[in-house]
């Protein structure tokens, strides 16, 4: 079932693409970097990952993600549902991509206003990145050339306001 669902919510993100879906509490990531990011990966030296080089390395693989990809809403989020696909591969490489696909369904406590999003997960070879954002049915598609990394503000970040007793007192 979480593979179908994991399917199902990336289907159709390519290559240098982001997605960041944010309805009422919870937050949807596809993001699709280059498998350049991940050589500690490639087992064989081909330059590609398959599924059974994703599954061997899953952990540092999605530590790899976390620590690259850097996602802030002001709110200390729930995942409850995180996946790692390689898409179907079209050019000739079998079970092998050029890319991977992180998939990330976050819950938070309170509904998600804004977002800060922190990529360095963009290849030298990638002339673009697509991004496709929905904050609580606002959206925007953009495309970003020539970056180093990949810096998006959205919305308002959420902020609790201080307890009277808890101000000033460090």
């Amino acid at each position: 079932m979480i593979a179908l669902l994991s399917l199902a919510f990336a289907h159709g993100v390519g290559v240098d693409q982001v997605v960041l879906q944010a309805r009422g509490d919870t937050l949807l990531v596809v993001a699709t970097p280059r498998t350049s990011f991940f050589g500690f990966a490639d087992d064989d030296g081909d330059g590609l990952l398959t599924a059974d080089e994703v599954r061997r390395h899953k952990q540092a693989l999605n530590d790899a993600f976390d620590r690259d990809f850097v996602l802030e809403t002001g709110q200390q989020g729930t995942p409850y549902l995180s996946d790692i696909i390689v898409p179907d591969a079209h050019s000739g490489h079998g079970d092998a991509a050029e890319h991977v696909r992180f998939l990330r369904r976050i819950r938070y406590p309170n509904t998600v206003r804004g977002l800060s999003l922190v990529d360095r997960l963009v290849a030298p070879e990638a002339h673009a990145i697509r991004v496709s954002t929905d904050l609580q049915g606002e959206r925007d598609d953009r495309v970003v050339h020539g970056a180093d990394e990949l810096r998006i503000e959205l919305g308002e970040l959420y902020r609790t306001e201080p307890s009277p007793l808890r101000a000033g007192w460090g």
